[in-house]
């Protein structure tokens, strides 16, 4: 169970350095895109773009080159991300050069042969190009909806976090009805904490996988670690220790004092009821 603690204590922390700390580099290139002739800028969390496997698409670029040096643009990402972890990832080389100031239009097709393997529900997505030195150059930031599998990696993910979060809660309800929680109250809010990230974790997936919302960093970030620390309170103020109920000293030496006023007492009353009759006989 220890392990069990570990991965869900990773999982939250790696997740919260991502998210938290992504920032955003100026960018060479202007470009707007769209996808089947849906501009990307218009597929908002509220109206995510639907992105189905089993259909080829064709992504089109207008770019526009504002500096004063030609760049070489090498590739084109599209990246899907769901507590700061990337759960879709897709590349197409494009390898053309746009010359200084001026514009150029791309038609890429897309084929996502296996993108119902990788996610499936409701991502934000990043649309970016990089230039012949794997540099940055431009990032179109929007929301998709993807038609995945099931069973995809991101699916797994949440099954796995399903699994870990009820074997530590189910734990810890096991040792505090048999009183094997620690002594610390500390300690016992830390046993707590543990389900309680797993289930604000859980919370913040389930916006994404049942396609509520995509949840940014401002929305996840609050939903994982307010149950978090719902759960340390509750395990700290509320859950009985080992040593709860065992008497203390002072009580040990009252109870042995009574215990061997009432063997005394015992004693004498038998002996009275059990003492030969003394006298002459008849």
């Amino acid at each position: 169970m220890r392990t069990t603690r570990a991965l869900l204590l990773i999982v939250t922390m790696g997740a919260l350095l991502v998210g938290c700390g992504s920032g955003e580099a100026s960018d060479a290139l202007g470009v707007q895109a769209s996808i089947d002739g849906t501009p990307i800028d218009e597929a908002d969390a509220s109206s995510p773009l639907r992105l189905d496997p089993e259909e080829e698409a064709t992504l089109v670029l207008d770019i526009e080159n504002p500096t004063n040096g030609a760049i070489e643009l090498e590739r084109v990402r599209l990246e899907g991300e769901l507590l700061g972890m990337n759960f879709l990832t897709y590349d197409v080389r494009v390898r053309t050069t746009v010359p200084a100031g001026a514009s150029q239009t791309l038609e890429v097709p897309l084929d996502f042969f296996d993108l119902e393997n990788q996610a499936s529900g409701y991502l934000r997505a990043n649309l970016r190009t990089y230039d012949a030195d794997e540099v940055r150059v431009s990032t179109n930031e929007f929301a998709v909806d993807v038609e995945g599998s099931p069973w995809s990696t991101m699916n797994l993910f949440a099954y796995a976090l399903l699994v870990l979060t009820m074997a530590s809660l189910a734990k810890n309800v096991r040792d505090a009805v048999r009183r094997q929680l620690p002594d610390n109250r500390f300690h016992r809010g830390v046993r707590f904490l543990v389900p309680g990230l797993g289930f604000g974790l859980l919370l913040s997936v389930a916006f994404s996988i049942l396609r509520v919302f995509p949840l940014p960093v401002v929305g996840w970030v609050p939903l994982t670690l307010l149950p978090a620390a719902g759960a340390f309170a509750f395990g700290y103020f509320f859950t009985p220790g080992a040593r709860d109920d065992e008497p203390t000293e002072a009580e040990e030496n009252d109870d042995a004092d009574d215990d061997d006023l009432v063997e005394d007492l015992l004693a004498t009353s038998t002996g009275r009821e059990t003492q030969a009759p003394t006298g002459p006989h008849t």
